[in-house]
């Protein structure tokens, strides 16, 4: 739409003239732009993206894909509203691509762009590793188990989880490299249940983890629980006061010692079946007290 008003001498503007309408003739779509991958590009993903850019009047575009220069041998030619294309499909390893690009809209297909050309990788996505170690529902596993697998064609790398549940949301463990070994440094938790499994990754893309296999680690006995109250040199204590500790993993049972000394030579409470992680004990007034617990399993006594 357009229009006109006049304006005088004196700076003042008349009313504006009707508004009268035009179209502008639609013109054909400029060539694209290729942006990537660059031309001549070598180790391309076999599932490439590719992008492009251009001038307005496009409507949609049209992408070919060719073995050949002169595109007698198509292997994609598709229609996108996008300046891109992800390719879902792997094409062939080691090989040159010919690819270009012309806009389309109501008036018919521009130009071509220039064609570039680029040539995939030689490496393809890496199978799943088979695991080795530690079988799968293994029992009485060191809590410092060593993880093997064995090696698969064109995996550069390994990455292996541990974890607690079967989502591996709980892990425990990760470790990544070349290596088809990983080792637990830090033990895992005694006479508990694990899960672990394994991928394999290259420089194009990472396999499938395996299907998780799960382990228990030995049974130990129980590390020292933690004293909660009384506090450590704590003072005014009440003489009959609660004794309590936190739960020591795999502990079934507690022993509660109250001593007059540090030694616990001289022993004023002594009690080796207490089952749960406090204790209600009458002293006596004005005395200096040491106490320590420990934790029991199967496996025996764990540490003060």
């Amino acid at each position: 739409y357009w229009r006109v008003r006049g304006r005088n001498r004196e700076d003042v503007y008349g009313q504006f003239s009707v508004p009268f309408r035009f179209k502008v003739e639609m013109a054909l779509p400029s060539s694209p732009s290729l942006l990537s991958p660059s031309n001549g590009q070598q180790g391309v993903p076999l599932k490439p993206l590719l992008t492009w850019a251009d001038e307005q009047c496009s409507y949609n575009y049209r992408l070919q894909v060719a073995l050949d220069e002169s595109f007698n041998t198509i292997v994609k030619d598709t229609i996108t509203f996008l300046k891109s294309y992800q390719f879902h499909q792997e094409l062939a390893t080691s090989t040159i691509y010919f690819w270009r690009v012309c806009g389309k809209n109501l008036i018919g297909e521009g130009s071509y762009s220039q064609v570039w050309q680029f040539t995939t990788t030689a490496f393809v996505r890496p199978n799943i590793p088979t695991m080795k170690s530690p079988l799968n529902n293994s029992i009485d596993v060191s809590r410092t188990p060593l993880f093997q697998w064995f090696s698969v064609y064109q995996g550069e790398a390994y990455q292996i989880q541990v974890a607690q549940n079967t989502h591996f949301t709980a892990i425990v463990h990760t470790d990544s490299g070349s290596d088809t070994t990983s080792q637990v440094t830090s033990p895992l938790r005694s006479g508990t249940k694990f899960y672990w499994r394994v991928r394999a990754i290259n420089r194009v893309d990472k396999s499938d983890y395996s299907q998780p296999w799960a382990f228990t680690t030995e049974l130990v006995p129980p590390d020292p629980p933690n004293l909660i109250l009384p506090e450590n040199n704590g003072e005014n204590v009440s003489i009959r006061p609660n004794f309590i500790w936190e739960i020591a993993h795999s502990a079934v049972k507690y022993q509660l010692q109250i001593a007059y000394d540090i030694a616990f030579q001289q022993l004023y409470f002594n009690d080796t079946a207490i089952e749960v992680t406090n204790r209600q004990i009458q002293l006596e007034e004005y005395t200096k007290y040491y106490w320590r617990v420990r934790g029991w399993n199967s496996r025996g006594w764990g540490g003060w």
